[in-house]
């Protein structure tokens, strides 16, 4: 829901909302979600990379 509505009103994923949703899905042990997050994103910066490195961690898919 939440983004579906940051895409609704033209967020920009490339910032700190880009982060925060990779962050969330994480979390909610969606990681599916938080890499097509990730992989949506075109100009990728240290924070969007440690959320996902972080996110994957979690899950036990380090490696990956």
């Amino acid at each position: 829901m939440v983004h579906s509505v940051m895409v609704k009103h033209g967020f920009e994923l490339e910032g700190v909302s880009g982060t925060s949703l990779i962050d969330m899905y994480s979390k909610c042990g969606s990681i599916d979600s938080a890499m097509a997050v990730f992989e949506g994103i075109q100009r990728k910066k240290v924070g969007h990379w440690t959320a996902i490195i972080v996110g994957l961690g979690m899950h036990g898919m380090a490696d990956q």
